[in-house]
């Protein structure tokens, strides 16, 4: 199914896949999921090895960077799809985002502030004036980076052309996907968490048996 979607001031955009839509929401679940075992402590009980619960945890906390990386590509795959990008555009979306954030960031600060005092470090008080510049909340940086650099990125990929593209996804695919994903050391500067590098890790505070 697919259907219009509306931006901000009434304008129509291009067509959009109900299915994505739909991705989109699943892969947020997985990141629900995945910072519920984080915060649960679920890890730091005594389960045995290899048992139910223990494999279960390890799952749903598996699918947290998944669900990053399809939210994440998702939304840079609309935004490289416009035809109408520019950095003055960009700029204002930034613009748009720290408006929101700042917003619900002030409104979480001064909520805490009144119910748990003693939780709210000094140094929060800046983070909250300034959530995208001081990182308070690492993703949303990290998009309001993506903003700003992608009408380059989307006039690089168009002029290099198919074959070209292809190659460069096969070659991050095999570098970040295969060697970085499955190695515990860091190969040709691939730093990034691999599979087996969270199972050891986790399998480190698992149990004491």
């Amino acid at each position: 199914m697919t259907g219009k979607h509306m931006r901000a001031g009434g304008e129509v955009s291009r067509w959009r896949n109900s299915s994505i839509e739909l991705l989109r929401i699943v892969a947020m679940l997985m990141i629900i999921g995945h910072h519920y075992v984080v915060h649960c402590g679920g890890f730091n009980n005594p389960y045995p090895p290899f048992g139910p619960k223990l494999l279960a945890y390890l799952l749903i906390f598996s699918l947290g960077k998944i669900g990053v990386f399809l939210f994440f590509g998702i939304s840079a795959w609309f935004l490289c799809m416009e035809t109408d990008y520019s950095v003055k555009k960009s700029l204002k979306r930034v613009w748009m985002l720290e408006r929101e954030v700042l917003f619900y960031s002030i409104i979480l600060t001064v909520t805490m502030k009144l119910w748990k005092p003693d939780l709210i470090a000094p140094d929060r008080y800046l983070n909250a004036m300034f959530p995208i510049g001081t990182s308070l909340w690492w993703y949303v940086t990290g998009y309001a980076l993506f903003l700003l650099i992608y009408p380059f990125f989307t006039l690089g990929l168009r002029t290099m052309g198919r074959n070209m593209h292809a190659a460069l996804c096969l070659i991050f695919f095999i570098l970040w996907g295969v060697i970085a994903g499955l190695s515990r050391n860091v190969i040709y500067g691939t730093e990034a968490e691999g599979i087996l590098d969270d199972c050891v890790s986790n399998v480190g505070v698992w149990p004491r048996v």
